[in-house]
């Protein structure tokens, strides 16, 4: 377990997001859950991700920034 902000890539290394096999991203703010993402699918070119989606007009741009549909 780490304690600590998604949204900063030290607290994503730490997590071991480069070992990870895979990653499922629910806040409750989307734009939180997209900044996630993007920054995990940096950190994790192959990395399967899986966000949550708040409103659903956050789907395609989820999918656009490395999240998969399931």
């Amino acid at each position: 377990v780490v304690k600590g902000d998604a949204t900063d890539d030290d607290i994503l290394r730490a997590a071991g997001i480069q070992r990870a096999r895979g990653l499922i991203v629910t806040t409750a703010n989307d734009a939180t859950n997209l900044y996630i993402v993007m920054s995990a699918r940096l950190l994790g070119p192959e990395l399967p991700i899986v966000s949550r989606a708040v409103d659903g007009t956050a789907v395609p741009r989820l999918q656009r920034a490395g999240a998969r549909a399931p």
